[in-house]
């Protein structure tokens, strides 16, 4: 069965940001949601996420900031492997979502994204001072302890079972990806002293954020030699379309922003089939950039992040 969840994070800041940064933190915002569904599965036995499919509702660069999306989550749930279904997977299978469980995306999420944190401050943190005791900041871990507790709450289980399912879905093999995610995520609250994020009644607090290493620490310890820059409602058009792949087989160019045909990607969020037919959309973009040897910087990748037109 497919459930629509609401899914919608709010800063708490008083300016307005860069459209490159909110780009960046929706980006990171639907590739941290996407996790929720194998965090899911570790909670209840017997419980399978077959997808989530992640569409983009609505953003501002205004104060506050507001991310907003609808996750559409297919579930199948073998309850023969169980003599008693657990109410929290009666609820959310069900024909009706009670209003309390249509938060737990939301509040998975927001655990996952401090955990993130903790892992950032870990790794960019600690690794420069070797000689002293691991201490993850108290503002990290009491804010994860709030979250955890909580979400074991919502979820009808113990918080040791939420706490597992989410340090076993990151293995070391994945904590750099989640750290760069995290970051870019909460990048627009770092931006700005005092923010805080908030989704689904529970909050990521401003001493956990200022605690958090910024993005400009993944781009310096990556070297990565990249540049990336946001254009908002600009027209883009398509040279090369491939309905089965989002990530491959996509060719475009902005005009009067850079004139030669690269590779595009398109969002999760969006449906390959709607832009098929197209030969131009307008849309917001994100413009990658590699550094060649004489320092110049040359587009090679245009990511699509959400469709006007």
């Amino acid at each position: 069965m497919e459930i629509v969840f609401p899914h919608e994070i709010l800063f708490s800041n008083q300016r307005t940001h860069h459209v490159t940064d909110v780009a960046k933190s929706l980006i990171a915002n639907e590739q941290l949601l996407l996790h929720v569904g194998p965090i899911l599965e570790k909670c209840f036995e017997g419980l399978t996420v077959e997808k989530i499919n992640v569409q983009f509702r609505s953003a501002t660069t205004n104060s506050p900031l507001k991310e907003a999306f609808a996750a559409a989550v297919l579930f199948t749930y073998q309850d023969k492997l169980k003599s008693e279904v657990p109410k929290t997977i009666e609820a959310i299978t069900g024909f009706h979502v009670p209003d309390e469980y249509r938060t737990i995306i939301t509040v998975i999420f927001i655990a996952i994204a401090i955990y993130g944190i903790e892992k950032a401050w870990d790794y960019f943190k600690n690794k420069k001072t070797k000689d002293e005791p691991d201490r993850i900041p108290a503002p990290i871990l009491n804010n994860y302890g709030t979250i955890i507790n909580h979400g074991g709450t919502v979820l009808g289980v113990p918080p040791s079972v939420l706490d597992n399912a989410i340090k076993d879905t990151f293995p070391k093999k994945r904590i750099r990806s989640l750290i760069k995610s995290t970051l870019e995520f909460i990048e627009p609250a770092k931006l700005e002293a005092g923010t805080w994020i908030t989704g689904a009644g529970v909050h990521i607090n401003p001493e956990t954020i200022a605690s958090a290493p910024s993005a400009l620490d993944i781009a310096l310890d990556d070297d990565d030699d990249e540049s990336q820059e946001g254009y908002y409602q600009k027209e883009v058009i398509i040279h090369a379309t491939d309905i089965d792949y989002p990530s491959s087989g996509w060719a475009g160019h902005i005009p009067g922003i850079w004139e030669k045909r690269i590779r595009m990607k398109l969002s999760p969020s969006i449906e390959p089939a709607s832009l098929f037919a197209k030969d131009k959309i307008v849309a917001d973009v994100i413009l990658v950039s590699k550094r060649k040897a004489d320092g110049n910087y040359t587009p090679y990748l245009l990511h699509v992040i959400n469709v006007h037109a």
